[in-house]
């Protein structure tokens, strides 16, 4: 089970305080989406599986699809939060680059 809430953080071209535009709720096979303007959420638009890298809309896995509507909600205007997750995905740690010599002189 997955809650995602969409927050719009621009109003007439002016940030303001984030107020809720729609909210998804997606457990197993059922999906919900309300709020003020739940018009803007789409589920024919594919977005990124975000556990296997495959392109999903919500008919095939509205959890997964969830999971990477997320992501796709990084703009000056709107963005989306996990406001609760039953399955999340696993912490992936990042070795970092351990550069020797410049790759410009």
């Amino acid at each position: 089970m997955i809650t995602l809430e969409l927050l719009r953080v621009m109003r007439d071209g002016q940030p303001c305080e984030a107020e809720l535009a729609a909210r998804v709720h997606a457990d197993g096979n059922e999906i919900t989406v309300d709020g003020p303007e739940p018009e803007l959420i789409d589920q024919n638009q594919p977005v990124l599986n975000l556990r296997n890298g495959a392109t999903i809309t919500c008919a095939d896995n509205p959890e997964e699809w969830a999971r990477g509507l997320a992501v796709s909600f990084r703009t000056p205007y709107l963005s989306a939060c996990v406001v609760e997750d039953t399955n999340p995905l696993p912490d992936v740690e990042i070795e970092p680059a351990n550069v020797k010599e410049p790759v410009f002189r």
